[in-house]
């Protein structure tokens, strides 16, 4: 087997993870808030929605690393890839978040929600500005600002609860590891971005943890 060989398959099986631990979350999801209230019931959705359109650009990503690749399909995963990062990717976080912070009743539950979905509007507000106006790409950072805060408030949340640290803790670092990943790879690279998901995965999967 080649070294090209050995990354293409690096990239599919991180792809299969990043599914994997997407559809465990939607149905973790699904399972702790059945009986939720139909407020709480719509986030939900739009969670599940927001992962599931993830999973759909990951199991492109892997028919693309099978080998079963064209100039559309690259396209696709292109085009689907930047929406998951920028939209359904906050979405997700962000409400994920929420809901969690909401369900306590101490005095941040009420402020740090606020906090996140003015973040998430700002997130929403940049994919306009750089995609229909040309403005610099730069203004994407707010999505990495948005995931951050998020990770720090989920952590703020569960400081009383040991194993809740531990997982938003390590999930913290699993998001500031993929910060870091350019400085080791080129950000077009295969192993890059097959590393990129893995983290990805890991820090969804111990965020799953605190729900």
């Amino acid at each position: 087997m080649t070294k090209g060989n050995i990354v293409q398959f690096y990239s599919f099986i991180s792809e299969i993870i990043l599914i994997a631990v997407l559809v465990k979350i939607m149905l973790s999801l699904n399972n702790a808030h059945s009986s939720a209230i139909t407020n709480k019931q719509y986030s939900i959705r739009l969670i599940n929605g927001s992962l599931a359109f993830i999973a759909f650009t990951a199991s492109i990503g892997a028919i693309k690393y099978l080998g079963i690749d064209n100039i559309n399909l690259s396209y696709l995963h292109d085009l689907f890839s930047l929406l998951s990062k920028q939209l359904a990717m906050p979405i997700a976080i962000v409400f994920i978040v929420k809901n969690k912070i909401e369900s306590s009743s101490n005095q941040l539950s009420n402020i740090l929600p606020q906090i996140l979905c003015t973040l998430l509007v700002l997130c929403l507000t940049s994919f306009i500005l750089v995609n229909l106006l040309s403005l610099p790409s730069i203004l994407y950072k707010v999505v990495d600002i948005t995931l951050v805060t998020s990770s720090v408030f989920l952590m703020i949340h569960a400081i009383k609860q040991t194993r809740g640290v531990l997982h938003s803790s390590v999930a913290f670092t699993c998001l500031i590891a993929m910060a870091l990943l350019p400085n080791f790879f080129s950000s077009d690279s295969q192993i890059y971005i097959a590393s990129l998901h893995i983290f990805l995965a890991s820090y969804l999967y111990l965020l799953s943890k605190t729900i």
